[in-house]
């Protein structure tokens, strides 16, 4: 047990739990703290330990997941590069349909035939 704790939002970043898990865990009395000059200080010594002893437990599982999920982003990088590979392509389709067509040369007639309508 640390002398003298440490704050609330310390504690939440510590443990890698929110501030509002923390509050209810001290509620229960799962965690100990005190109200020192109005703010709490938390005790998180004895809770590390207990942390560290459920991890070592939970180590293969949670490895197995982290290794899913590493392999999960993976595939979503790829997926998302090959995405941005086919929205280049149709920007520059894009860009070619935009281009103005050219205009058809005008006929030219002699100026006279103007006048000969008629």
């Amino acid at each position: 047990m640390s002398g003298q704790g440490v704050p609330l939002k310390v504690a939440s970043e510590a443990l890698g739990i929110s501030p509002k898990t923390v509050w209810r865990r001290i509620q229960k009395g799962e965690i100990s703290a005190r109200k020192v000059a109005g703010q709490w200080l938390v005790d998180i010594g004895q809770h590390q330990d207990k942390e560290d002893k459920v991890s070592g437990q939970e180590g293969e599982g949670v490895m197995s997941g982290l290794a899913i999920l590493q392999s999960t982003i993976e595939v979503l990088r790829q997926q998302l590069e090959q995405k941005d590979l086919q929205i280049s392509e149709l920007h520059v389709l894009l860009a070619q349909k935009l281009l103005p067509e050219p205009l058809p040369e005008p006929t030219k007639s002699p100026w006279w035939k103007f006048w000969a309508r008629g």
